[in-house]
């Protein structure tokens, strides 16, 4: 499934309008078995991928929204108090608290919520051809700094359906989380 999911995402609607071809998804596989571990296959960061793989802002935060989408990834919110726990939010529609009593809403709060994504396939190798002599624009070391996984960062992309897709997502995992929880519980 990993492979075929890694082409859906290649293949979907939207990809091409992100740039998203065969060489983006030889990267992401690359990435995804050779340069994290099996721990930080749970809390990846795109813009960590986007730097290392030389890939751009967008498309790398674009690449994980449509591998979300296709059930190659979920997506993970984390509000980093400064207090400095670290709470994971099921959506960005509820109020935000923290044990040290910071309550806030997502608006107020969205430079502190980061977005990680989860793999949710075990990397196989994939048997296709990839052109690897495109060339990609790409973020330097100086562009680091520019760059972050959280919310207010995120709408710097500037496509208006990525925090609806985000939101969407969120809302679906969990969706999917409470049947298969009334699945199990029944018996199915």
């Amino acid at each position: 499934m990993y492979c075929e999911k890694l082409l859906k995402v290649k293949n979907n609607k939207d990809s091409s309008k992100f740039l998203i071809d065969s060489l983006i998804i030889h990267k992401l596989d690359d990435y995804l078995k050779n340069y994290i571990t099996l721990r930080e296959r749970r809390n990846i960061n795109p813009v960590k991928f986007a730097i290392e793989k030389q890939i751009q802002y967008k498309t790398a935060m674009m690449l994980f929204v449509i591998g979300s989408r296709e059930s190659l990834f979920r997506m993970r919110l984390f509000f980093e108090c400064n207090c400095g726990e670290h709470i994971e939010l099921e959506t960005t529609k509820d109020k935000i608290m923290c044990e040290c009593g910071l309550i806030g809403e997502y608006q107020e709060l969205k430079d502190s919520i980061k977005l990680y994504f989860e793999l949710l396939e075990k990397p196989i190798k994939c048997e296709w051809d990839v052109d690897i002599n495109g060339e990609t624009d790409f973020l330097n070391e100086f562009d680091i700094a520019k760059y972050d996984n959280s919310f207010s960062s995120i709408e710097k992309v500037g496509d208006p359906g990525l925090i609806k897709s985000i939101d969407s997502l969120c809302l679906l995992n969990i969706r999917n989380d409470t049947m298969k929880e009334y699945l199990d519980s029944e018996g199915f």
